[in-house]
């Protein structure tokens, strides 16, 4: 019986995971340096053929597979270590300046 927390679903979808991630920090990379100027479009189109090169060699699609969800936990880890700063009265100027 399938229920709503079972993870197993969600290995079907890794590839896509995936993609999306290294589109999404491709993106972020290149609108962030401005390597190739100021234009979106030509940031989206790379960043998405850069995306489709992962989806197509299962070995680099595998590697990311198997590292989503340590990002996961460590996102969340710093999330966590950065409330708990946030509640003990640190500013956000304190954390930008450290």
């Amino acid at each position: 019986m399938a229920t709503l927390l079972d993870a197993a679903i969600l290995k079907n979808f890794t590839q896509i995971f995936s993609m999306v991630l290294v589109i999404a920090i491709m993106y972020g990379i290149l609108q962030t340096t401005k390597a190739l100027g100021d234009n979106r479009g030509i940031h989206i189109l790379i960043a998405f053929i850069i995306g489709l090169l992962v989806l197509l060699i299962p070995d680099v699609s595998g590697l990311i597979g198997s590292m989503i969800p340590w990002f996961t936990l460590f996102f969340i880890f710093i999330l966590f270590v950065l409330i708990s700063y946030k509640i003990f009265g640190v500013t956000d100027g304190d954390i930008a300046a450290y």
